[in-house]
C-alpha cells in the first residue's frame, strides 16, 4: 500500500489540479482555502483570488512546462503579477 511506503500524513488534505480541473480547483482556493492543506497546481492558470489561500497559509505549487502547447508559462506568472506583491512573495516563498 502507498502510505506504508511514504511518509504522508493521513489528517491533512493535499490536493492537485491538472489543466481545466487546475482553473477549478484555482477557484475553491479562492473561496475555501481553509479546507485544504497543500495545493499542486499542473499546466494551468489561476482563476481565483489569492486571499483565501494567503489567509490560511496554505502552500501553493505551480508546475507549468516553459513551452506548454496550450497555457505556456505566461498564465501562471502573469496571475501573480497582477497581484499584491505580499501576496506574490508569500506564495513563492513557501
Amino acid at each position: 500500500m502507498i502510505l506504508d511506503e511514504k511518509n504522508y500524513n493521513i489528517n491533512k488534505v493535499y490536493t492537485s489540479g491538472f489543466s481545466g480541473c487546475g482553473e477549478t480547483m484555482s477557484l475553491v482556493m479562492g473561496k475555501r482555502a481553509d479546507l485544504i492543506d497543500a495545493y499542486l497546481q499542473i499546466s494551468s492558470k489561476w482563476d481565483g483570488s489569492f486571499e483565501s489561500t494567503v489567509e490560511n497559509e496554505v502552500p501553493v505549487y505551480f508546475f507549468v512546462g516553459k513551452s506548454d502547447e496550450y497555457y505556456g508559462s505566461t498564465p501562471t506568472g502573469g496571475s501573480l503579477v497582477a497581484h499584491d506583491f505580499k501576496i506574490m512573495n508569500w506564495l513563492l516563498t513557501r
